[in-house]
């Protein structure tokens, strides 16, 4: 049987063609905070990426404004230097303009010859009603807690959300799955847990994925955005958790013309809890 296989097998070889380097955009302005924008290339599926060419990946001198419809402000580029490495942010250095609930704001990006425009909007949603946390076990790890909150969703239809969560003195992160709309649970007020965000960059323990610990201060972030930040962080999600190059593929919805990428609004509200040690 094993000589039959190994007769049958054929090697396979792909040549793929190397793809057009395209501007991609992440931008965002959050209700309360100023806006900020990293211009960058995109790279081949199977193109190398390190700490010795990140830079390269930088888009310079490009032109960067912002307009609220009532006024409009150009971000500043700075150079940051990270481990060594540069980059390169647009960032509204003297907070000119600070996102507002329910306003609507438009990215104009002159770069490289191209014109990139996006608009985006803070909707004004305050869902978050309250939050508790309830003791967890899993085998012999009695330290383990899960976070829930209720949440109010508007009598409107359309509301879409994202949310993070943040403990102790870490980064506020996304969760794996961190949107959702308000298809099925439009107009309800409903307790659901909430996960613990954890950072892409290293392995995930799924055993105990979405569990926080005793002793935690726990800060839960929900956002409200528009359908097209939904549409973009929706299906980045679902393919980033796809199963390897020969799974089905999500075409991801970006929402900025001539780019790849996002220019998002978010609302802002926080609620947190104290989760005791004992």
């Amino acid at each position: 049987v094993l000589f039959v296989v190994a007769a049958c097998e054929r090697e396979v070889t792909f040549d793929l063609p190397d793809s057009e380097r395209a501007l991609v955009v992440d931008g965002r302005i959050e209700e309360g905070s100023i806006a900020y924008v990293i211009l960058t290339h995109s790279t081949s599926f199977y193109g190398a990426i390190g700490l010795d060419n990140a830079e390269d990946f930088f888009v310079p001198n490009a032109t960067v404004k912002v307009s609220d419809g009532e006024q409009e402000i150009e971000l500043f580029e700075l150079v940051i230097d990270t481990l060594g490495q540069q980059g390169i942010l647009y960032v509204d250095l003297f907070g000119q303009m600070i996102g507002e609930a329910g306003k609507n704001y438009t990215l104009t990006i002159e770069a490289e010859g191209q014109t990139l425009t996006s608009t985006t909007q803070i909707p004004n949603t305050l869902p978050l009603d309250s939050v508790w946390w309830e003791p967890q076990t899993i085998g012999d790890n009695d330290s383990l807690a899960r976070v829930f909150v209720t949440l109010s969703d508007p009598d409107t239809l359309g509301n879409y959300y994202r949310y993070f969560t943040q403990y102790n003195d870490e980064s506020m992160l996304p969760g794996l799955n961190s949107t959702f709309d308000d298809l099925l649970i439009n107009g309800l007020t409903f307790p659901t847990p909430i996960d613990k965000a954890e950072t892409r960059l290293d392995s995930i323990n799924f055993e105990y994925y979405g569990f926080f610990n005793l002793g935690d201060e726990v800060t839960v972030r929900l956002s409200g955005i528009d359908e097209n930040v939904y549409d973009f962080w929706n299906t980045l999600e679902a393919n980033t958790q796809s199963g390897g190059p020969f799974s089905g593929i999500t075409v991801i919805k970006g929402n900025v013309e001539n780019a790849l990428g996002v220019w998002g609004g978010y609302g802002v509200q926080e609620i947190s809890i104290s989760i005791p040690k004992e």
